[in-house]
């Protein structure tokens, strides 16, 4: 299994390669890059670029984890296939200090 931590540029490649290898693919999305390209005011344009490469990436992908439901939503909304919650972090309710 390749597990693709960071796909949008150096990841991508990994994925190809295993795809050709036939090893199974998991990608993690953990930068929002649409916000990258609003935030550099790249505009709507820069925005359809980045979900059309995220789509491509991750839609080879056999799953891809995403932090959280909201971001798991938007991933779905934007056409991303195969989306699971990847929940991380400290269970609240295990380790508590009451």
């Amino acid at each position: 299994m390749v597990h693709l931590a960071g796909p949008f540029i150096l990841g991508a490649g990994a994925g190809t390669a295993a795809r050709r290898l036939h090893l199974p693919v998991v990608a993690v999305y953990a930068t929002d890059m649409p916000a990258y390209a609003r935030a550099y005011h790249t505009g709507p344009a820069g925005q359809a670029l980045c979900w059309r490469r995220l789509r491509w990436i991750h839609n080879a992908a056999n799953r891809t984890l995403a932090p959280c439901a909201a971001t798991a939503a938007e991933l779905l909304s934007h056409g991303v296939e195969r989306v699971w919650l990847w929940a991380r972090g400290v269970d609240s309710r295990r380790f508590t200090t009451a």
